[in-house]
């Protein structure tokens, strides 16, 4: 929230919102360094200010768990203009510039700053970026279990019910992790589980062996994409061919709700995602199942 109130007269200038969204499962304090973090942070939003036009930025923390391991993980993603495969090889350079089509420019990011940092955590920073997309900016850093100092109090935001017993199940279906974990810290204190999936083929597999109630369904993924997995979804004779799809997506030609339905789908929703449109997609899902029964 501080970042927000630093960058916030700046982002209203630009027309540009700035929101935080924290995991609930974060603890009160980590013991980690707040001055190299905070200098991380304030270099991401900075640049995300400066070259994002007007739109939204995210700033997103949360805690990953990996096996034995827990990951602090900081992501701050704009709705830009994005940057091409040849600029992002370049980004931690000191002094290159980015292609004058891009709004990087001559000026100086403080990304190589910031990537020594983030080393000297013993972190790394992850960066996924498409040209009219926008940027995703993550710094991934280790803890220990004796990094967290005790768990957050835990939030009044009650589970999501239908008129059913259980609560709502979802799954998202997204080829970039970031975004998977960005929806499940928007949403983990309203559904009962998440699910994720990097592909179509996974999500198939995991609608044979878990309860989905709704499906966040990315468009362009690799080896079996959006579309084709909703119609194998819709083609199949299983309990769940009805099942509840809406897709995600920064391509404008699929944001359209008509032609995701000629698809199969039964919304679409525009990346990058916010958390006031999950929170009516689930609120919408309630009243459709009520109605439906």
């Amino acid at each position: 929230q501080a970042l927000e109130c630093i960058w916030s007269r700046q982002a209203q200038k630009q027309n540009i919102r700035i929101t935080t969204h924290i995991d609930p499962a974060l603890p009160k304090s980590i013991a980690i360094d707040g001055l190299k973090i905070q200098h991380c942070l304030n270099n991401l939003v900075s640049n995300a200010v400066q070259h994002s036009g007007k739109g939204e930025i995210q700033i997103v923390a949360a805690l990953y768990h990996n096996n034995a391991y827990n990951y602090l993980i900081l992501s701050v993603q704009d709705n830009g203009s994005g940057m091409d495969e040849e600029t992002l090889g370049k980004l931690f350079l000191r002094h290159v510039p980015a292609s004058e089509e891009q709004t990087i420019g001559f000026v100086d990011t403080g990304l190589p700053m910031t990537l020594e940092l983030v080393h000297e955590l013993g972190g790394q920073i992850k960066v996924s970026s498409h040209i009219g997309q926008g940027s995703v900016f993550a710094l991934v850093l280790p803890l220990q279990p004796s990094d967290l100092e005790g768990p957050q109090e835990q939030l009044e935001n009650p589970v999501l019910q239908t008129d059913r017993s259980d609560p709502v199940n979802l799954l998202v279906v997204d080829d970039y992790n970031l975004n998977q974990l960005t929806i499940k810290t928007m949403l983990h204190e309203h559904c009962a589980k998440i699910y994720s999936a990097t592909n179509g083929f996974e999500a198939l597999e995991i609608l044979q062996s878990c309860p989905v109630d709704i499906i966040l369904m990315d468009i362009h993924m690799p080896l079996l994409d959006g579309i084709e997995t909703t119609m194998k979804i819709r083609e199949s004779r299983e309990s769940w061919s009805d099942i509840h799809i809406i897709a995600m997506t920064a391509d404008p030609q699929y944001q359209h709700a008509e032609l995701c339905r000629k698809i199969g789908m039964n919304g679409a929703m525009a990346k990058p995602i916010r958390k006031p449109a999950l929170l009516q997609l689930l609120a919408d899902y309630a009243t459709d199942y009520k109605m439906a029964v």
